[in-house]
């Protein structure tokens, strides 16, 4: 059993227990799409959860999508606040055909937390129609770590959401 699919097989167990009605979750089928080439905004505030959800993304984009890893272009910065310049950098880039981001924003006792969450939040729905390049959000906002650290595996669907849109919409 490959490492990709128990962690597919993760998230589809962790999406049907956090979604009320998860009957009709979307069943991503990997694809050759070696000819693409994918951007991704890391946050590195709390890396010990965004570490691990880039390698795991950028896992399935080169196992289960063939993608060579030098067509996948990294941007790491500071935190989510950042993630909005990294992305639009991102998709200025007339090779790249899909976008995703990855940060963790988990709630503390001030309202930073809706502040940041806000700020990325719109950049990326922005930056999206802006570039009509597909972005998967994989911004984590949770209130605890835990929920965080149990949503790591969340990053292989990101990354599968993110060709798939492309496939979709072309260009």
């Amino acid at each position: 059993m490959s490492l990709i699919y128990l962690v597919n097989t993760l998230l589809k167990i962790n999406f049907h227990n956090f979604m009320a009605n998860a009957n009709d979750a979307a069943e991503l089928q990997p694809f050759n799409a070696s000819n693409y080439c994918v951007g991704i905004a890391v946050g590195l505030f709390n890396s010990y959860i965004t570490t691990p959800m880039k390698d795991l993304a950028i896992k399935t984009l080169v196992e289960d999508y063939q993608i060579p890893l030098e067509q996948i272009v990294v941007i790491e910065v500071a935190g989510a606040a950042d993630i909005p310049v990294a992305l639009e950098a991102l998709a200025r880039r007339d090779d790249i055909d899909c976008l995703m981001t990855i940060a963790a924003i988990i709630r503390g006792d001030t309202a930073h937390f809706d502040f940041v969450a806000k700020i990325v939040t719109e950049a990326v729905k922005d930056i999206q129609i802006k570039h009509c390049k597909p972005v998967a959000f994989g911004v984590l906002t949770t209130n605890t770590e835990a929920q965080a650290m149990a949503r790591i595996v969340h990053a292989s669907g990101y990354a599968a959401a993110s060709v798939h849109a492309r496939r979709s919409i072309g260009r």
